[in-house]
């Protein structure tokens, strides 16, 4: 077997959970009545803002960033990533990898305790597994991220292959060949324990939405103590994390109105923000007011031009993309704090395509439109977020216009709208991620056999996904990445239109932060 050590080079990209003390689902008093909170009592407390609200605290219902930031500090997960994209372990101290590349044994972390001081252990984990697979948690947010595995359907349900060994070794049986760096960079984010002893008893139709998810108990680096759902959750440092406490006491999650977003941070109302502040902002509004300080992330956001496939055939996507002013955006709404790209990795991977460049040509969008046949008779659907979102959004109509292709730009919250991406009840919409390393970060977006924002249908991406992360030969699977950006390029399954700078905004008293998908909360430097 091939032995993954802790130093391994990976990809991006990129929640464990718990009940109360007392019962398997029953619900413990966290008022905390009169008592001061946060500095005034001499604790120290991070007030971290976000531009959007979390769905709920259940770790495999999750829907876009918002929701993993909260959730995966109070569950635990196997592995993660750095900022300089190397595998880190969480829950997992080491994996062994079969022959075949499709099995991997799993060796835990045995110092890991739940937050009610319970040993965490392979059947948890197997126990976790097992019952999410279940038909009754299909449909929840992030369940089909488990389609990777064997035994169960692209909506993850089945008799999913993943067993323990022993107390603290679990076997995980894959559908594909793949190594611990493909498979956990596109997948890492949503595998998180569960409490088998708080949860067991409760029968599986009634687990869903049972009182444990409004007072849960994980293995996390941070305590669930309260939640005003929408607006804030408060947790506080787990003294037993084996990873090294937290250096805060408490930390807050409070949605902000990007109106008052820079106001909230000069006022020493937020330590630190996400989703909100622009790179412009950052530097000319923030940065060394009143001990504030913007520090460059590696990373960058990236916006993408989400469309549907099933209604979108490749010449037409493509005849899209040719006529879109991803530079104008750039110059417009981002001030210039962005590049180009056509591609969702990150410039400095090895695997990022550079010989791909884009030109913006109307008269090739239009000449595609026409071999197509499309329908320019109709009106389309194009879904925006609030602020700048859809001011690019209207950029977008306008440029779609040039080439005889009306839109109308439908706005809500980010939950709704990626909803009718999903069911297709929207047509096309504006979707963020970050950068990845990894080649095939985001390899579900492309399963034909779930149900991806793109509603893609075609199953080469998926399968050249697959081959790339097949490949153990660094070279060879370079060449295959290259190629596989080449494709998604020339057919346009999702637009990409720029990678943004991102820009953590902090308080004097927080440093050594980095983006969330790179978060470890234990290693922030807080004084």
């Amino acid at each position: 077997m091939k032995h993954w050590k802790k130093s391994l080079i990976a990809a991006l990209m990129i929640i464990a959970l718990m009940a109360t003390l007392f019962t398997g689902c029953g619900n413990q008093d966290s008022d905390n009545g009169d008592e001061p909170q946060g500095d005034a009592a001499g604790e120290k407390t991070i007030v971290y803002a976000l531009g959007g609200a979390w769905n709920r605290l259940m770790p495999y219902d999750l829907i876009g960033m918002n929701s993993i930031i909260p959730n995966e500090k109070i569950f635990d997960r196997l592995v993660g990533f750095d900022n300089e994209n190397i595998i880190y372990y969480r829950a997992a101290e080491s994996i062994d990898v079969s022959e075949d590349m499709k099995t991997f044994t799993i060796h835990l972390n045995q110092n890991s305790k739940w937050h009610d001081g319970e040993p965490v252990t392979a059947y948890d984990w197997e126990w976790t597994f097992k019952t999410m697979a279940k038909p009754e948690f299909e449909g929840y947010g992030s369940r089909g991220f488990l389609s990777g595995f064997a035994g169960v359907d692209a909506t993850g349900t089945g008799d999913i292959e993943i067993s323990a060994v022993d107390e603290y070794t679990l076997e995980m049986h894959l559908k594909s060949p793949s190594t611990p760096e493909a498979f956990f960079g596109s997948y890492s984010y949503y595998y998180y324990a569960l409490p088998k002893h708080l949860l067991e008893d409760i029968p599986v139709e009634e687990l869903g939405e049972c009182d444990f998810w409004n007072n849960p108990v994980g293995s996390g680096p941070c305590k669930f103590v309260s939640e005003t759902p929408g607006y804030e959750v408060e947790l506080e440092a787990f003294d037993d994390y084996y990873l090294g406490r937290p250096e805060f006491d408490k930390l807050i999650y409070r949605v902000a109105d990007s109106d008052t977003f820079s106001a909230g941070l000069l006022a020493g109302e937020y330590d630190i923000c996400w989703g909100n502040v622009s790179a412009e902002e950052a530097l000319d509004t923030l940065d060394g007011k009143d001990g504030l300080h913007a520090d460059l992330m590696d990373n960058k956001v990236v916006l993408q031009l989400t469309i549907n496939n099933e209604k979108f055939p490749a010449k037409v996507r493509h005849a899209f993309e040719l006529a879109i002013d991803k530079q104008l955006i750039i110059d417009s709404v981002l001030k210039g704090h962005g590049v180009v790209t056509c591609s969702a990795l990150m410039p400095s991977s090895p695997y990022f395509n550079s010989d791909i460049k884009f030109e913006r040509n109307i008269e090739e969008a239009k000449k595609l439109l026409k071999e197509a046949n499309f329908d320019l008779s109709q009106t389309y659907t194009l879904a925006a977020g609030a602020g700048s979102k859809e001011q690019i959004a209207t950029i977008i109509q306008q440029n779609l216009a040039e080439i005889g292709v009306n839109c109308e730009i439908v706005t809500g919250d980010g939950a709704t709208l990626m909803s009718g991406l999903r069911d297709g009840s929207l047509d096309m919409g504006l979707l963020q991620t970050t950068t990845g390393a990894s080649p095939t970060y985001l390899i579900l977006d492309y399963d034909v056999e779930g149900v991806t924002y793109g509603r893609v249908t075609d199953p080469k991406y998926y399968e050249k996904h697959v081959e790339v992360n097949q490949a153990v030969d660094t070279d060879e699977r370079i060449k295959l990445a290259w190629e596989l950006q080449e494709l998604l390029w020339e057919e346009s399954p999702y637009i990409n239109l720029y990678a943004e700078d991102i820009y953590m905004v902090c308080s004097a008293k927080l440093n050594n932060v980095t983006i969330p998908n790179n978060e470890k909360c234990w290693e922030w430097k807080v004084s």
